[in-house]
């Protein structure tokens, strides 16, 4: 028995040895394919994290092209913001015109001066077409470094006007390489669409821009992903794995010297065959106790069964009995099936793992009771160590943050199902971070057996989401100070139009109350009668100022438009202005070197500057103060005009006067150029020295503005429009008033004058002057008196009657009867003689007007020399 159960292990043997040998070989194969499997799936892995890495800077540069900065080609505002945002970024900014001119590159000072960018101009028809692009590695134009970048097009009504970039060195998809610590003696590389080397691992100094060899040509040419064999710079033959990236055409291929894959190889299976040997000599040990008895095979049995049982393997127990060894065989089998089944769930956990350890998010595993059994890479990095237990995990979460884990983790847990939370992370330095987390559980037969976490760095998101949100709060902010600004003008508006309308009918009573003065100035000899008329004249006249106060802020007084230089007209009388600031007050005078010409009335831009430097001195503290005057040319572009609706945009002098005084409250300056508002004691200010500022600037074409702070001072800013005539009068000399001689010769006067008082007073003085006169009540009465045939030298009509016809159509039918007849005009409201053509031949007498104003114009419009607006010469 014992010899031939010896002859049955050795028949037995045979075939093991042939099963060991052939173990070998399919072992040998295998460990070679999973090894290349491992090559492919790496591969694939860096691909797809090079593909994001160069999706996260083409969405960094699509988000900035749609900046309003650029919809409004508001380039500096979007400078700012393009270096914002590259701080958050390995890279630069550079924005683009079509012909390749740079407009913005972040890598270069403000100012600086920038290059070109060739290429744009080459891919500028697949820019047109809304494509983003990803360049090939190149040489940077200034410098020659190399560099690569991700170009989107900035499109603008459907239009692509820009192209947008984000700029990066090689050495960050270099570091991106080192990240995924190959192990030694693999060789990774990221190549560009020419399969040019732009980042490598080893060495990559030295072969970056290198094009691949030729054998890998050959296999990337072959497919978008793949394995093969191919040879390095050095001669050596590797292994190649490879994988194309679909959304940008870049390559990362990964190489794995021949004979060391094939070592790996080695070594599993000599280790697979001498398992085999080990289980040859347990087989042949078995024999030999079988042999030493029959009665074992059942405890042999029941031995290989009890190793199955534990995952053990089951040992070769020949019995020589054909049941019990269809047993064992079968036992055998079935390790062989579990042998396998634990191989294949090894790799998916390798690959799993390969998976985790290659992402560029932290990942984190936990058994069910929160405890964890693996990190990631990017976990270790980011928090410094691991932490196994959960109160060293809630000890990096900000302390803010913490309940809201909690709650989170709770509800989870509850359930069982998965869940997700935001909090602030803290880095191995301290610095927290926005993430948000992801817990995911693993089941088995139902039941949780691990937790899965993910937490994604979403700190940049953030901040670029509450920098957007500030600057839409900015933007509301600015509207609202428009309004504001808008309906500020609105009142000042109706304001004018009511003291313009007060300013005509009083400029009406002043001159009745002026002219019946001087009449009887004349008829009166005694000194103290003479005196008393002389007061009742001097306050008159002031009210005749007050009425032109009135009138320059409604923008209806009269001006003697002509072109001034505002640099000479202050210049002309400082000495006046500080004399007029006193001792104590320092008055500084910045000049523009070059100041374009405006056309405006120069006495009333002297008197408007005078009355600010006034009310800057009385601003000013008992110590004294300083006020500055400058001028300068400015720019005013459509919308930095939204609160000057009559304000056309274009090219402007500006006049800024400064002091150092007690300043102004919000609620004061909301009122300052309103007519009658001062905060003066009672007879130290009329209040109309600010609203005559701002009439005359509005009725030179442009505006004022004013600005002050409590403690600190107040600026007030006139604005007039450029004038395109290069020609710049000379304001000191006077305009020609014809002969002086006031007295009539016989000539016929037609007064024609609604207010019966103006119409008296006008009559009798020229009366007084030595001319015949005649009256009318109105246009109706003076036109029948013109068809008549008296004798009518000149026609004096007021130029705004309430009925009938007004002075100026009066004007023409007379002519039209009388060709030849001379007219004069007179007004209390100066805004009527917009209507007057320059053609018209016959000039303007404001109200109030005194006798010798009176007869200068009546003698000068009969003697031929009178036109357009005639001054009073007594004020």
């Amino acid at each position: 028995m014992r010899s031939r159960l010896i002859l049955l292990a050795l028949l037995l043997a045979a075939p093991l040895m042939l099963a060991v040998t052939g173990l070998f070989i399919w072992s040998y194969q295998r460990e070679r394919a999973a090894a290349e499997e491992q090559l492919r799936t790496t591969a694939r892995a860096v691909a797809l994290v090079v593909d994001g890495r160069l999706a996260q800077a083409e969405s960094l540069v699509k988000a900035l092209a749609t900046s309003t900065n650029l919809t409004s080609n508001d380039l500096g505002a979007f400078d700012l913001q393009a270096r914002d945002a590259a701080r958050h970024v390995d890279g630069w900014i550079v924005l683009t015109a079509q012909s390749g001119q740079q407009l913005i590159n972040t890598r270069l000072p403000p100012g600086a001066t920038l290059p070109s960018s060739p290429g744009v101009k080459e891919n500028w028809r697949e820019l047109e077409a809304g494509r983003s692009i990803v360049t090939n590695l190149i040489a940077r134009a200034d410098d020659g470094e190399r560099i690569f970048g991700v170009n989107v097009p900035v499109v603008r009504d459907g239009r692509t006007v820009f192209a947008l970039a984000v700029g990066t060195r090689p050495s960050t998809l270099g570091r991106l390489l080192d990240e995924q610590a190959l192990p030694d003696g693999w060789i990774g590389a990221i190549l560009d669409r020419s399969w040019v080397i732009v980042a490598r691992t080893p060495s990559p100094e030295r072969y970056m821009g290198q094009p691949a060899t030729a054998s890998l040509r050959a296999l990337l040419e072959s497919g978008p992903s793949g394995t093969g064999l191919s040879t390095t710079y050095g001669g050596e033959e590797v292994a190649t794995a490879w994988s194309r990236s679909p959304a940008y055409g870049w390559t990362f291929a990964i190489g794995v010297p021949s004979d060391q894959l094939a070592a790996v190889a080695r070594r599993s299976a000599i280790i697979t065959a001498l398992l085999g040997l080990c289980a040859l000599v347990a087989g042949a040990g078995l024999a030999a106790r079988v042999a030493r008895g029959i009665t074992r095979p059942v405890e042999a049995l029941a031995t290989g069964a009890q190793a199955l049982g534990r995952g053990l393997p089951v040992p070769d127990a020949s019995t020589g009995l054909d049941a019990a060894d269809d047993v064992v065989h079968a036992m055998q089998a079935a390790a062989v099936a579990l042998r396998e089944r634990e191989a294949r769930l090894r790799d998916s956990e390798e690959l799993f793992r390969t998976m985790l350890e290659t992402l560029p998010h932290i990942a984190i595993m936990l058994d069910p009771d929160g405890t964890a059994h693996y990190h990631n890479r990017r976990f270790i990095e980011y928090i410094g160590a691991a932490t196994t237990s959960f109160e060293s995990r809630i000890s990096t979460i900000h302390p803010d943050d913490r309940a809201r884990h909690l709650e989170a983790r709770q509800r989870g847990r509850m359930t069982g199902t998965e869940y997700a939370f935001e909090a602030r992370l803290k880095r191995h330095d301290g610095v927290y971070r926005w993430h948000t987390f992801q817990m995911r559980p693993l089941c088995r037969n139902g039941e949780i057996v691990s937790w899965l976490g993910t937490a994604v760095d979403i700190d940049d998101m953030r901040r670029l989401n509450e920098t957007l949100e500030m600057r839409v709060e900015q933007r509301t902010r600015e509207l609202e100070t428009a309004y504001e600004s808008l309906r500020q003008a609105q009142k000042l508006e109706a304001i004018g139009q009511l003291t313009g309308g007060v300013a005509h009918d009083f400029n009406n009573l002043l001159t009745a109350v002026i002219g019946n003065l001087e009449l009887l100035r004349r008829r009166v000899a005694e000194p103290p009668a003479r005196r008393l008329i002389d007061n009742a004249h001097r306050a008159a006249e002031r009210g005749a100022r007050l009425t032109e106060s009135l009138l320059a802020f409604a923008r209806r007084q009269s001006l003697r438009p002509e072109i001034a230089n505002a640099n000479r007209l202050i210049k002309e009388f400082a000495v006046l202005l500080r004399r007029a600031a006193g001792d104590s007050v320092e008055v500084q005078f910045v000049f523009s070197p070059v100041l374009d010409p405006c056309r405006f009335d120069s006495a009333q831009f002297q008197s408007a500057i005078l009355n600010l430097v006034v009310n800057a001195r009385d601003a000013m503290p008992p110590s004294g103060g300083r006020i500055t005057i400058e001028t300068a040319n400015v720019e005013f572009a459509a919308h930095e005009l939204a609160s000057e609706p009559d304000t056309n945009p274009g090219s402007f002098v500006s006049i800024v006067v400064s002091d150092t005084g007690a300043g102004m409250p919000p609620e004061i300056l909301a009122r300052a150029f309103e007519p009658f508002f001062t905060t003066k004691e009672v007879g130290k200010g009329s209040g109309l020295g600010l609203s005559q500022v701002y009439g005359f600037a509005k009725q030179s074409g442009g505006f004022a503005r004013i600005e002050s702070e409590v403690g600190v001072g107040t600026k007030v800013q006139i604005y007039i429009p450029r004038s395109q005539d290069a020609a710049v009068g000379d304001p000191r000399k006077p305009a020609s008033r014809g002969s002086r001689a006031g007295t009539g010769r016989g000539e016929t006067i037609l007064v024609v004058e609604d207010d019966p008082d103006v119409r008296n007073t006008a009559a009798e003085a020229l009366r007084a002057l030595g001319y015949e006169v005649r009256v009318a009540v109105n246009g109706t009465d003076a036109l029948a008196q013109l068809h008549s045939d008296q004798t009518i030298d000149l026609l004096f009509s007021d130029l705004s009657m309430p009925s009938g016809l007004n002075g100026d159509e009066l004007a023409h039918r007379a002519i039209a009867l009388r060709p030849g007849l001379k007219v004069l005009l007179t007004s209390g409201y100066a805004a009527a003689a917009a209507g007057l053509s320059p053609a018209d031949a016959f000039a303007l007498l404001p109200k109030p007007y005194s006798h010798e104003t009176l007869a200068h114009a009546i003698r000068a419009k009969l003697d031929g020399v009178a036109d357009g607006t005639i001054t009073d010469a007594t004020r």
